[in-house]
């Protein structure tokens, strides 16, 4: 059917008006699951760190290789995605500097969404409704947030339906997530795939949960459901 991937397309459009990069993770993933369902395992690391590298949300892609007992994928992704945070950056910004830039990120970024399950540093633009991650849609209908757009001057937005403290919403948060993740186990099961067919449906699904998992889902990350498509 033509009309999945023409709603695909509007996210296609809005991804390069913005100036995002998602496409190319998009491709980059792509090429990944390609290459792990033509057997070259160790070749398809290399697209899947230069992806978790650009930007992080990919990363439970080697979780899932795992699980389907593609450690060369999963051992190569971590490799290259070393490679290209640490090493390719280094002659450029200098290996100091690019260590402490970045511990920064982490700092801001990463574990405040390990700790808490926080988008980092995005403050009111991780909570509005552009973002449409499950982080963000548990906090705006279990807290009472602003769910208005952080660049609009419009008066505030609630559409919580309870008031949950941050420990419970956070508790809320990585239940959902822990079914989400059972729910994928069982719909793959543990057999390996019987063909390309049923490996390309485990790999939708796991491009899905990417993006409700994560710390920010704005309506360019969902480019990345032409893969699901196709």
């Amino acid at each position: 059917y033509w009309w999945p991937a023409l709603l695909v397309a509007v996210f296609a459009v809005d991804t390069f008006f913005l100036g995002q990069t998602n496409i190319l993770i998009m491709a980059l993933v792509y090429w990944a699951f390609l290459d792990d369902q033509r057997g070259r395992q160790w070749r398809a690391g290399l697209p899947l760190g230069a992806a978790i590298a650009i930007k992080v949300f990919p990363v439970p892609l080697l979780a899932y290789f795992l699980y389907r007992r593609r450690f060369a994928v999963a051992a190569a992704g971590a490799i290259w995605t070393v490679f290209f945070l640490f090493v390719l950056p280094a002659p450029v910004r200098g290996f100091e500097r690019n260590v402490a830039e970045l511990r920064d990120w982490g700092d801001r970024v990463a574990l405040p969404f390990v700790s808490h399950g926080r988008a980092g540093d995005w403050g009111q633009h991780s909570l509005d409704y552009g973002n449409q991650s499950l982080p963000a849609v548990a906090r705006r209908f279990l807290t009472r947030v602003n769910a208005q757009v952080a660049a609009r001057k419009d008066n505030p937005i609630y559409v919580n339906v309870a008031d949950l403290s941050e420990g419970a919403v956070n508790a809320v948060v990585l239940a959902v997530s822990v079914l989400l993740v059972l729910a994928l186990s069982w719909a793959c099961g543990w057999a390996a795939p019987r063909d390309r067919r049923q490996q390309a449906v485990e790999y939708g699904l796991a491009t899905a949960l990417l993006l409700l998992t994560s710390a920010l889902s704005w309506t360019y990350f969902f480019v990345m459901l032409l893969l699901i498509h196709t």
